[in-house]
Protein backbone atom coordinates (compact mmCIF):
# COMPACT_ATOMS: atom_id res chain seq x y z
CA UNK A 1 0.00 0.00 0.00
CA UNK A 2 1.49 3.56 -1.20
CA UNK A 3 1.72 5.98 1.87
CA UNK A 4 2.99 8.60 -0.66
CA UNK A 5 4.22 8.06 -4.35
CA UNK A 6 7.69 10.20 -3.67
CA UNK A 7 7.88 8.59 -0.11
CA UNK A 8 7.19 5.31 -0.93
CA UNK A 9 4.79 2.63 0.70
CA UNK A 10 3.47 2.11 4.51
CA UNK A 11 6.43 -0.41 4.68
CA UNK A 12 9.21 2.23 3.83
CA UNK A 13 7.19 4.82 6.25
CA UNK A 14 7.07 2.45 8.78
CA UNK A 15 11.01 1.69 8.78
CA UNK A 16 11.56 5.13 9.08
CA UNK A 17 8.99 5.60 11.80
CA UNK A 18 11.01 2.18 13.35
CA UNK A 19 13.90 3.45 13.51
CA UNK A 20 13.42 7.13 15.07
CA UNK A 21 10.58 5.50 17.72
CA UNK A 22 13.83 3.20 19.02
CA UNK A 23 15.65 6.79 19.01
CA UNK A 24 13.24 8.57 21.04
CA UNK A 25 11.93 5.88 23.56
CA UNK A 26 15.55 6.08 24.80
CA UNK A 27 16.24 9.56 25.46
CA UNK A 28 12.50 9.81 27.06
CA UNK A 29 13.07 6.94 29.44
CA UNK A 30 10.98 4.64 27.38
CA UNK A 31 11.53 1.00 26.54
CA UNK A 32 13.54 0.53 23.20
CA UNK A 33 12.32 -2.96 22.45
CA UNK A 34 8.43 -1.88 23.14
CA UNK A 35 9.05 0.61 20.57
CA UNK A 36 10.58 -1.06 17.98
CA UNK A 37 7.83 -3.56 18.35
CA UNK A 38 5.01 -1.40 18.22
CA UNK A 39 6.41 0.87 15.40
CA UNK A 40 6.80 -2.65 13.20
CA UNK A 41 2.97 -3.16 13.85
CA UNK A 42 1.72 0.61 13.83
CA UNK A 43 0.53 0.07 10.47
CA UNK A 44 -0.51 -3.49 9.88
CA UNK A 45 -4.79 -2.78 10.54
CA UNK A 46 -4.66 -0.45 7.69
CA UNK A 47 -4.98 -3.09 5.36
CA UNK A 48 -7.45 -4.80 7.25
CA UNK A 49 -10.86 -4.93 5.24
CA UNK A 50 -12.74 -3.21 9.15
CA UNK A 51 -10.33 -0.25 8.56
CA UNK A 52 -10.96 -0.21 4.88
CA UNK A 53 -14.51 -0.23 5.51
CA UNK A 54 -14.46 2.03 8.97
CA UNK A 55 -11.02 4.31 8.55
CA UNK A 56 -11.98 6.27 11.83
CA UNK A 57 -11.13 2.69 13.79
CA UNK A 58 -7.35 3.11 12.35
CA UNK A 59 -5.11 2.17 15.91
CA UNK A 60 -8.13 1.20 17.50
CA UNK A 61 -8.54 -1.96 15.93
CA UNK A 62 -4.84 -2.65 15.54
CA UNK A 63 -4.81 -2.71 19.12
CA UNK A 64 -7.73 -5.01 19.43
CA UNK A 65 -5.22 -7.21 17.04
CA UNK A 66 -2.41 -7.15 19.36
CA UNK A 67 -4.06 -8.12 22.12
CA UNK A 68 -5.22 -10.97 20.55
CA UNK A 69 -1.98 -12.02 19.09
CA UNK A 70 -1.00 -11.95 23.02
CA UNK A 71 1.42 -8.74 22.14
CA UNK A 72 2.75 -6.71 25.20
CA UNK A 73 0.01 -4.32 26.96
CA UNK A 74 2.01 -1.51 26.51
CA UNK A 75 2.57 -2.59 22.65
CA UNK A 76 -1.54 -2.86 21.84
CA UNK A 77 -2.00 0.65 23.71
CA UNK A 78 0.81 2.26 21.46
CA UNK A 79 -1.00 1.48 18.82
CA UNK A 80 -3.81 3.66 19.12
CA UNK A 81 -1.85 5.89 20.97
CA UNK A 82 0.46 7.01 18.09
CA UNK A 83 -2.61 8.42 16.53
CA UNK A 84 -3.14 10.99 19.59
CA UNK A 85 -3.77 14.16 19.73
CA UNK A 86 -6.29 13.74 16.40
CA UNK A 87 -7.46 17.25 17.16
CA UNK A 88 -7.48 20.04 19.82
CA UNK A 89 -8.38 19.26 23.13
CA UNK A 90 -8.08 15.45 22.39
CA UNK A 91 -6.20 13.31 24.64
CA UNK A 92 -2.49 12.69 24.58
CA UNK A 93 -0.76 9.02 24.70
CA UNK A 94 -0.45 7.57 28.12
CA UNK A 95 2.71 5.00 27.74
CA UNK A 96 6.41 5.76 26.91
CA UNK A 97 5.93 3.28 23.95
CA UNK A 98 2.92 5.59 22.94
CA UNK A 99 4.86 8.46 23.26
CA UNK A 100 7.80 7.63 21.18
CA UNK A 101 5.79 6.20 18.06
CA UNK A 102 3.43 9.08 18.58
CA UNK A 103 6.49 11.58 17.85
CA UNK A 104 8.28 9.34 15.29
CA UNK A 105 5.40 9.00 13.12
CA UNK A 106 3.79 12.72 13.09
CA UNK A 107 8.10 13.84 12.67
CA UNK A 108 8.35 11.40 9.87
CA UNK A 109 5.25 12.68 7.69
CA UNK A 110 6.56 16.37 8.73
CA UNK A 111 9.28 15.67 7.46
CA UNK A 112 8.70 13.71 4.51
CA UNK A 113 5.83 15.77 2.85
CA UNK A 114 7.82 19.16 3.49
CA UNK A 115 10.78 17.21 1.57
CA UNK A 116 8.81 16.80 -1.65
CA UNK A 117 7.29 20.36 -1.82
CA UNK A 118 4.11 19.86 -0.55
CA UNK A 119 3.82 21.95 2.51
CA UNK A 120 0.44 23.14 3.33
CA UNK A 121 -1.29 26.03 2.30
CA UNK A 122 -3.54 28.96 3.52
CA UNK A 123 -6.94 26.54 2.65
CA UNK A 124 -5.16 23.20 2.06
CA UNK A 125 -3.00 20.80 4.50
CA UNK A 126 -4.00 17.41 2.87
CA UNK A 127 -1.93 15.60 5.01
CA UNK A 128 -2.53 17.03 8.36
CA UNK A 129 0.82 18.90 8.65
CA UNK A 130 -0.58 21.42 10.99
CA UNK A 131 -1.82 18.78 13.07
CA UNK A 132 0.90 16.87 13.44
CA UNK A 133 3.25 19.71 14.25
CA UNK A 134 0.69 21.37 16.93
CA UNK A 135 0.56 17.06 18.18
CA UNK A 136 4.12 17.25 18.78
CA UNK A 137 4.12 20.15 20.31
CA UNK A 138 1.52 19.37 22.90
CA UNK A 139 2.94 15.94 23.80
CA UNK A 140 6.66 17.76 24.45
CA UNK A 141 4.96 20.20 26.55
CA UNK A 142 2.21 18.66 28.36
CA UNK A 143 4.20 15.67 28.82
CA UNK A 144 7.15 17.82 30.02
CA UNK A 145 9.54 15.91 27.90
CA UNK A 146 13.44 16.82 27.88
CA UNK A 147 13.84 15.59 23.70
CA UNK A 148 16.22 17.42 21.40
CA UNK A 149 13.54 17.58 18.82
CA UNK A 150 15.88 19.51 16.09
CA UNK A 151 17.95 16.37 16.72
CA UNK A 152 15.23 14.27 15.94
CA UNK A 153 13.93 16.39 12.69
CA UNK A 154 17.25 15.94 11.51
CA UNK A 155 16.84 11.88 11.92
CA UNK A 156 13.93 12.03 10.34
CA UNK A 157 14.94 14.18 7.06
CA UNK A 158 18.01 12.11 6.96
CA UNK A 159 15.80 8.89 6.61
CA UNK A 160 12.87 10.83 4.57
CA UNK A 161 16.12 12.05 1.75
CA UNK A 162 17.81 8.40 1.44
CA UNK A 163 13.97 6.94 0.68
CA UNK A 164 13.56 9.70 -2.07
CA UNK A 165 16.56 9.38 -3.75
CA UNK A 166 16.21 5.36 -3.66
CA UNK A 167 12.93 5.97 -4.90
CA UNK A 168 13.90 8.28 -7.84
CA UNK A 169 16.59 5.86 -9.24
CA UNK A 170 14.03 3.08 -9.01
CA UNK A 171 12.76 1.16 -12.10
CA UNK A 172 10.17 -1.48 -12.91
CA UNK A 173 11.71 -4.60 -14.04
CA UNK A 174 9.57 -7.32 -16.11
CA UNK A 175 8.29 -10.52 -14.83
CA UNK A 176 6.42 -13.45 -15.37
CA UNK A 177 2.89 -14.14 -14.08
CA UNK A 178 0.26 -16.62 -14.26
CA UNK A 179 -3.24 -15.77 -13.48
CA UNK A 180 -4.32 -18.41 -10.61
CA UNK A 181 -7.84 -18.54 -7.92
CA UNK A 182 -6.87 -17.34 -4.91
CA UNK A 183 -4.42 -16.12 -3.49
CA UNK A 184 -2.85 -16.76 -6.59
CA UNK A 185 -2.20 -13.57 -9.00
CA UNK A 186 -5.90 -12.20 -9.32
CA UNK A 187 -6.92 -12.49 -13.15
CA UNK A 188 -9.31 -9.34 -12.19
CA UNK A 189 -5.73 -7.82 -12.14
CA UNK A 190 -4.30 -9.00 -15.32
CA UNK A 191 -5.31 -6.22 -17.98
CA UNK A 192 -4.19 -3.32 -15.08
CA UNK A 193 -0.29 -5.03 -14.71
CA UNK A 194 -0.39 -5.54 -18.61
CA UNK A 195 -0.63 -1.77 -18.80
CA UNK A 196 1.86 -1.39 -15.92
CA UNK A 197 4.35 -3.97 -17.55
CA UNK A 198 4.57 -1.67 -20.50
CA UNK A 199 6.93 0.81 -18.62
CA UNK A 200 8.82 -2.11 -17.47
CA UNK A 201 12.67 -2.67 -18.74
CA UNK A 202 12.54 -5.99 -20.10
CA UNK A 203 10.15 -8.69 -21.39
CA UNK A 204 7.25 -9.94 -19.36
CA UNK A 205 4.83 -12.94 -19.75
CA UNK A 206 1.50 -12.79 -18.48
CA UNK A 207 -0.51 -16.22 -18.74
CA UNK A 208 -4.21 -16.40 -18.52
CA UNK A 209 -5.40 -19.36 -16.81
CA UNK A 210 -8.58 -18.65 -15.23
CA UNK A 211 -10.59 -17.27 -18.48
CA UNK A 212 -10.44 -17.00 -22.14
CA UNK A 213 -10.32 -13.92 -24.56
CA UNK A 214 -9.16 -11.56 -21.67
CA UNK A 215 -6.77 -10.07 -23.63
CA UNK A 216 -8.61 -7.79 -25.52
CA UNK A 217 -7.38 -4.79 -24.16
CA UNK A 218 -3.97 -5.70 -25.75
CA UNK A 219 -5.11 -4.69 -29.34
CA UNK A 220 -5.84 -0.92 -27.54
CA UNK A 221 -2.79 -0.59 -25.88
CA UNK A 222 -1.10 -1.93 -29.02
CA UNK A 223 -2.94 1.19 -30.52
CA UNK A 224 -1.20 3.59 -27.75
CA UNK A 225 2.78 1.92 -28.89
CA UNK A 226 2.54 -0.56 -26.17
CA UNK A 227 5.07 -4.09 -27.72
CA UNK A 228 2.47 -6.95 -27.13
CA UNK A 229 2.93 -10.41 -28.86
CA UNK A 230 -0.52 -12.86 -28.13
CA UNK A 231 -0.19 -16.36 -28.48
CA UNK A 232 -3.12 -18.23 -27.12
CA UNK A 233 -3.15 -17.83 -22.87
CA UNK A 234 0.03 -16.26 -22.88
CA UNK A 235 0.92 -12.21 -23.79
CA UNK A 236 4.70 -11.38 -23.78
CA UNK A 237 5.39 -7.75 -22.96
CA UNK A 238 8.23 -5.73 -23.83
CA UNK A 239 9.18 -2.40 -22.49
CA UNK A 240 9.75 0.39 -21.63
CA UNK A 241 7.50 1.69 -24.09
CA UNK A 242 6.60 5.50 -24.85
CA UNK A 243 2.80 5.36 -24.98
CA UNK A 244 1.16 8.00 -26.93
CA UNK A 245 -2.57 8.69 -26.68
CA UNK A 246 -5.36 7.92 -28.71
CA UNK A 247 -8.51 6.86 -29.16
CA UNK A 248 -9.37 3.37 -27.25
CA UNK A 249 -12.08 1.49 -25.98
CA UNK A 250 -13.11 -0.35 -23.15
CA UNK A 251 -14.17 -3.76 -23.61
CA UNK A 252 -14.95 -4.76 -19.79
CA UNK A 253 -14.47 -3.32 -16.17
CA UNK A 254 -10.79 -4.55 -15.83
CA UNK A 255 -10.01 -3.41 -18.91
CA UNK A 256 -11.23 0.37 -18.63
CA UNK A 257 -9.23 0.66 -15.86
CA UNK A 258 -5.69 -0.76 -17.64
CA UNK A 259 -6.46 1.35 -20.29
CA UNK A 260 -6.77 4.67 -17.67
CA UNK A 261 -3.63 3.87 -16.31
CA UNK A 262 -2.23 3.98 -19.57
CA UNK A 263 -2.79 7.30 -20.68
CA UNK A 264 -1.78 8.42 -17.35
CA UNK A 265 1.55 7.40 -18.74
CA UNK A 266 1.02 7.92 -22.41
CA UNK A 267 2.17 11.13 -24.06
CA UNK A 268 -0.81 13.52 -25.28
CA UNK A 269 -4.32 12.76 -24.82
CA UNK A 270 -6.18 9.31 -24.62
CA UNK A 271 -9.74 8.90 -25.33
CA UNK A 272 -12.03 6.48 -23.62
CA UNK A 273 -15.15 5.32 -25.00
CA UNK A 274 -17.86 2.92 -23.34
CA UNK A 275 -16.78 3.75 -19.77
CA UNK A 276 -20.01 2.21 -19.26
CA UNK A 277 -17.78 -0.78 -18.18
CA UNK A 278 -15.85 1.97 -16.06
CA UNK A 279 -19.11 3.17 -13.91
CA UNK A 280 -20.04 -0.65 -12.92
CA UNK A 281 -17.19 -1.13 -10.43
CA UNK A 282 -15.70 2.64 -9.64
CA UNK A 283 -17.63 5.50 -8.35
CA UNK A 284 -16.59 9.14 -9.72
CA UNK A 285 -13.29 7.86 -10.74
CA UNK A 286 -12.42 10.74 -13.32
CA UNK A 287 -13.05 13.06 -10.13
CA UNK A 288 -10.46 11.27 -7.62
CA UNK A 289 -7.91 11.22 -10.16
CA UNK A 290 -8.02 14.71 -10.54
CA UNK A 291 -7.77 15.25 -6.46
CA UNK A 292 -4.53 13.22 -7.21
CA UNK A 293 -3.03 15.63 -9.75
CA UNK A 294 -4.35 13.92 -13.10
CA UNK A 295 -5.75 15.84 -16.04
CA UNK A 296 -9.18 13.68 -16.83
CA UNK A 297 -12.21 15.14 -17.93
CA UNK A 298 -15.84 13.18 -18.59
CA UNK A 299 -16.76 14.30 -21.62
CA UNK A 300 -20.37 13.25 -23.51
CA UNK A 301 -20.43 11.03 -26.37
CA UNK A 302 -21.23 13.53 -29.30
CA UNK A 303 -18.94 16.21 -27.96
CA UNK A 304 -15.59 13.37 -28.10
CA UNK A 305 -16.80 12.25 -31.35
Amino acid sequence: MTFQAKLGSLGDKTRRVHELAGAIAIRIGGARELALRAAELCKCDLLTAMVGEFPELQGVMGSYYAQADGEPPEVAAALREHYLPRSAGDALPATRTGLALAIADKLDTIAGIFAIGEKPSGTKDPFGLRRAALGVQRILIERTLDLDLTACLDEAVAQVRADIERLQGAALRPVELRTLPYPGFPTDLQAQMMALLTQASGTSVITETIFENRFMHALELMRMGADIVMKGPTAVVRGATALCGAPVMATDLRASMGLILAGLAAENSTELSRVYHLDRGYEALDAKLRALGATVERVPDEQAA
